[in-house]
């Protein structure tokens, strides 16, 4: 099933005291909700915020609503941008199913602390991740203890379970091993070089290739440097798109275990190292390493779109 992102209805019971406390909670909140799409980035199909039809009538503060919200100009555009490109419009939340269907085999009751919950009861139901505005302590955490109660047959039987939360950009990082699980489920990786190159732009949106790379990656053991090369682009492509979101300097030392070429190998193998790019020939010195074998892979920093051009793909040059 789609990774969504579900509403916790929950998180906007208590309003703020004034509006400026509203703004700077809905601030977090589409802050949050940006780190998520990041994070998600390269699914095909991106999750999208699901919410209750409800959910723009919400008050988040006396006399203000998430729609006076959306309207307010003093609230940067930017932001309200991002919240109604994040926030589905349908199909909307309703109660959580009672009765099992093919669709939902198994049903459950939600309580948080003893009230109901639609949101982490679905985010729970659908493999989702919940997603909260910080309005009381018990939100700022990376998951979510809920008790379900087991509706599919007779049993009156409860269990206390774990919700993935999300509330502030350093609760995605720690929910990076569920969101991969769910990313593999949905995605699955490519299982030969071949298709690893038909789907690089979905794969690792943040690099750029050389046409020579496919020619590069036919040479390789198709089975042997696979893991190893998807491995080491995932790391790439991870970094490129951090430099990307956060700008600076490129720094290559944030990467493991990429380095420039020495002078040495550079005015012996330059022209082995030189690609072309964009009309252009440039010289790839900085590079990584993949096992088995001294396999090595050769990038450019593009500087003024902060994305990296991967150049060669394969064995060590020279050896």
């Amino acid at each position: 099933m789609p990774l969504d992102f579900f509403l916790n209805e929950l998180s906007h019971r208590t309003p703020a005291k004034d509006v400026r406390e509203a703004r700077i909670n809905m601030a977090k909140f589409v802050e949050a909700l940006s780190s998520l799409k990041r994070a998600t980035a390269r699914l095909p199909n991106a999750p999208q915020l699901r919410t209750d039809m409800n959910f723009q009538g919400a008050m988040l503060a006396p006399n203000y609503s998430v729609a006076k919200w959306r309207g307010d100009n003093s609230v940067d555009q930017v932001q309200r941008l991002l919240f109604k490109t994040y926030t589905a419009q349908a199909p909307y939340l309703h109660g959580i199913p009672e009765e099992a269907t093919a669709e939902f085999p198994e049903v459950y009751s939600y309580h948080f602390e003893g009230t109901e919950c639609q949101g982490l009861g679905y985010a729970h139901l659908l493999k989702g991740i919940a997603v909260s505005l910080v309005t009381e302590m018990c939100w700022d955490a990376s998951s979510v203890e809920v008790l379900a109660r087991y509706l599919t047959d007779e049993a009156d039987e409860s269990v206390t379970i774990r919700v993935p939360h999300v509330a502030t950009p350093p609760h995605v990082v720690e929910n990076e091993p569920f969101l991969v699980n769910r990313l593999t489920d949905e995605d699955p990786p490519p299982n030969t070089l071949k298709k690893l190159w038909e789907n690089r732009a979905r794969l690792f949106p943040h690099l750029d290739f050389c046409h020579t790379v496919e020619d590069n990656l036919e040479i390789l053991e198709p089975v042997q440097h696979l893991n190893g090369v998807l491995s080491s682009l995932i790391g790439y492509d991870v970094f490129a798109r951090k430099w990307s979101a956060e700008g600076g300097d490129f720094e290559p030392h944030a990467m493991l275990y990429v380095t420039p070429e020495s002078s040495r190998r550079l005015k012996r193998y330059g022209e082995q190292l030189t690609f072309e790019w964009n009309g252009r020939f440039e010289v790839f010195s900085f590079h990584g390493r993949f096992t088995p074998g001294a396999g090595r892979i050769y990038m450019l920093p593009d500087l003024a779109n902060r994305r990296l051009v991967i150049g060669y793909i394969g064995m060590k040059i020279g050896i």
